[in-house]
């Protein structure tokens, strides 16, 4: 990382005993420090002690909200804090539904590719999306449901069924965003949830189209990604889209295997985190 975070306190810190009415502004305010910082999609929020309390996660922090219901309204949707260092609603008209946090490519015991980095000494046995994975583009609001009426795990819980593997969990979503006994879609569509949480790079038509232009370049410069950046914020997702799939490449079970995949998760986390930041530049700052 470009600057250390380690001995830095949190932007948004909560202090006990304090009510969330009296530590808005302040937090407020730390969210747009964070916004101006060097490189905010690099900002690691672990090291950042970015936590509610200390039983809470770093995806769930206030910071983390607060980048989301930006991120929302800039979108023409109306956004609050419900719980904090938990939860979001998100609200268009008067359909209102709240929104939980997961991370997205989360190197736990149980995830397939941080398995097979282990079991063929890749790396070291750590994946190189490991020094990013508490940074902004690998957090994500997920509707806060159960997948039946009456009983059934929450998404983070099936996140983790599905071996961490983010493309897998939003296949499920996809397959049974009608399904969910909240009414999610009443709200959006699955395929308008993702362009709202700027998850259009999961499109496999989308991502081949930004990885070739990745590749392309010997030096990632800043350069490189804003062209990236441009050329996704110009893309609309189609009907006919396909979400991405790591299982072919799953299927290999080799060290080429794991280095592409580590690979892409690591475009997708750092692609995704810069292309929050520009959208809440956009929205705050400037026309860009």
């Amino acid at each position: 990382m470009s600057e250390s975070r380690i001995d830095m306190p949190p932007y948004c810190k909560h202090i006990k005993g304090k009510h969330y009415g009296t530590e808005i502004d302040d937090w407020v305010d730390g969210y747009f420090k964070y916004l101006k910082s060097t490189e905010p999609w690099n900002y690691d929020f672990e090291n950042g002690k970015e936590k509610y309390l200390e039983n809470t996660d770093y995806e769930q922090s206030i910071l983390s909200q607060l980048i989301f219901i930006e991120i929302f309204k800039s979108q023409k949707l109306s956004a609050d804090i419900c719980e904090c260092g938990l939860s979001i609603t998100v609200n268009k008209g008067t359909v209102k539904k709240t929104f939980l946090f997961d991370v997205m490519h989360n190197p736990k015991r149980g995830c397939q590719p941080c398995q097979q980095a282990i079991l063929n000494n890749y790396n070291g046995g750590k994946m190189q999306f490991e020094n990013i994975y508490h940074c902004v583009g690998n957090f994500a609001p997920i509707p806060r449901t159960i997948i039946s009426k009456n009983y059934g795990p929450r998404l983070q819980q099936i996140h983790e069924y599905l071996n961490e593997l983010w493309p897998c969990l939003l296949k499920f979503m996809q397959d049974n965003w009608m399904c969910f006994p909240t009414d999610i879609y009443e709200l959006m569509s699955f395929k308008e949830y993702m362009k709202y949480s700027c998850q259009q790079m999961y499109y496999e038509r989308i991502f081949n189209k930004l990885y070739c232009i990745y590749n392309a370049s010997e030096n990632k410069t800043d350069n490189i990604w804003d062209k990236i950046i441009r050329e996704l914020s110009n893309i609309v997702i189609d009907e006919q889209d396909r979400l991405i799939s790591f299982d072919n490449l799953l299927k290999k079970s080799d060290i080429k295997m794991i280095e592409e995949i580590d690979k892409r998760i690591t475009f997708l986390i750092e692609l995704r985190g810069r292309f929050i930041i520009y959208l809440l530049k956009k929205h705050h700052f400037t026309t860009l």
